[in-house]
């Protein structure tokens, strides 16, 4: 009677020898192990499994296989005749059959995706949860992409391995983003990612051309608000406008790519048509954690306003000093709080210099500097404000105030619509007008039961649609829209 090979005498699959000889893993390796039958995914479909032949690629391989005579194979395949090979390839196959059924092969490698932003900043305070989630919930390698910083270390500390990308974020010279495309692109060629998901404007552009380049199967565009190129008037910003436009219409046209807004308004302007807007998605904000911004469990003694922001001119930090001198005639106890740090990278940063003649011009505002403890603040604070009249997407200081339980005040402008709601949470005034500023302020500060009415719809507002997981599940579900693999029960080999 003909036996099975990987059969005992009871029928049952047994380990199979056949399997850990061919790949070099221990006799006896159970279904499904690294040394098991899921190894032959990494086979090349020339190179038998019984033998011990791995060409450095497919083409080679074939060629090294035509080129050997009957007897140079007879001996690669250890002087086995012929029938005794073919019954070892039949049983290994029902074998393999039956340890995985179609549709359950385990994979071993785990998808890689590149997070890009043009500061080390951005992905450290604004994406930080979501590249942990990509790597703790779906066992995805997760690489950061973006120019060295303070904030570099931090998130090597997380084990996330850092791709040094250099790039201006000042110039509109289109050649040193090109070059800095191409130096991506070739690492992106050697990394091989899944996916390649990019925040902020120039880094879409740069991520883009490098992903194309690189052959990257799948991208995202997050555009985190329109910036100063769109908000500005300036005569300059006109022809990088037009083309930043048209390289948008171009990627909506693609398969591969899916493209984020945070706002509805910013999604009309660069995807007017049905068609363009079909390759868009509307996810407000970048998420804040609920459970770290919470509110104080009593309101502060004194009135304390605070703006939250880096400190860029078109931020309306000079209006909020303006209006800081009529709030504080009319109410010598209240305090008003700039919570940021320059922002050496950007065209509209004011100085040190410019800052400290701030400071001397407007006594009553304190200037805090860079913290590391924003939701304490928040909890000590009576009102958040950004009179800003820069192109937000959707602004986070906001979105944490929000969730820290205050009321808000900010510029009316296109990003601040979905989480100021006029007469509900907050007001919106005019931007660049610091009257209409301080009698918004004024207004609330004299009024202890709309102010702690507005805090509370602050909250709900928060928690019905800008909660960080809300926000990580539609990015996962935009991901998914692209075929980006489920890479459950894989790991790196």
């Amino acid at each position: 009677m003909k036996t099975d090979p990987l059969r005992g005498v009871d029928g049952q699959l047994k380990p199979s020898k056949y399997l850990s000889q061919a790949h070099g893993g221990p006799q006896g390796d159970a279904p499904g192990s690294r040394h098991g039958a899921s190894v032959l995914l990494s086979r090349p479909r020339h190179v038998h499994p019984s033998s011990g032949c791995k060409p450095a690629n497919r083409s080679q391989g074939q060629e090294s296989i035509q080129a050997k005579s009957q007897e140079e194979k007879r001996k690669r395949w250890h002087g086995t005749p012929r029938k005794k090979v073919q019954e070892k390839r039949q049983a290994l196959s029902r074998y393999y059959d039956e340890a995985h059924p179609r549709g359950t092969i385990p994979l071993q490698i785990s998808p890689r995706i590149v997070l890009f932003a043009n500061t080390d900043w951005y992905l450290f305070n604004f994406r930080l949860a979501l590249a942990r989630h990509l790597r703790d919930e779906l066992g995805a390698k997760v690489f950061v992409a973006c120019p060295d910083g303070p904030y570099r270390p931090g998130l090597e500390a997380e084990g996330f391995q850092w791709i040094p990308v250099q790039m201006g974020r000042q110039s509109l010279n289109p050649f040193p983003d090109l070059l800095a495309a191409l130096r991506l692109g070739r690492v992106l060629r050697s990394l091989e990612p899944d996916l390649i998901h990019s925040f902020t404007l120039k880094s879409i552009l740069i991520g883009s051309l490098a992903a194309r380049m690189a052959g990257v199967p799948r991208a995202v565009n997050a555009v985190t608000g329109l910036g100063s190129l769109f908000s500005a008037s300036k005569a300059s910003y006109a022809l990088p406008r037009l083309l930043l436009t048209g390289f948008f219409r171009r990627t909506f046209r693609s398969p591969r790519i899916r493209t984020i807004f945070q706002n509805q308004q910013d999604l009309q302007r660069l995807a007017s048509s049905p068609r363009h807007q079909a390759a868009c998605r509307l996810i407000p904000g970048s998420g804040v954690d609920p459970v770290r911004f919470s509110p104080a469990a009593e309101p502060p003694c004194h009135p304390v306003l605070i703006l939250a922001s880096r400190l860029l001119k078109d931020k309306g930090i000079q209006d909020f000093c303006e209006a800081a001198t009529r709030i504080k005639a009319e109410l010598p106890d209240a305090a008003f709080w700039v919570a940021g740090t320059i922002d050496t990278g950007s065209p509209g940063s004011f100085s040190a210099a410019e800052i400290e003649t701030l400071k001397a011009r407007y006594p009553m505002v304190d200037f805090l500097g860079h913290r590391e403890d924003m939701p304490e603040l928040y909890r000590q604070s009576a009102i958040a404000v950004l009179p800003s009249r820069y192109g937000e997407g959707v602004p986070r200081s906001l979105l944490e105030a929000a969730a820290s339980g205050l009321p808000l005040v900010a510029a009316d402008g296109d990003g601040v619509v979905p989480i100021v709601q006029e007469g509900r949470n907050g007001h919106r005034v005019p931007p660049g007008d610091p009257e209409a500023l301080a009698q918004a302020l004024l207004s609330l500060l004299r009024d202890p039961e709309i102010l702690a009415r507005y805090g509370r719809e602050s909250r709900a507002i928060l928690l019905a649609g800008f909660d960080q997981k809300r926000v990580l599940d539609a990015t996962i579900a935009v991901y998914g829209e692209l075929g980006f693999p489920a890479p459950s029960g894989r790991q790196e080999p």
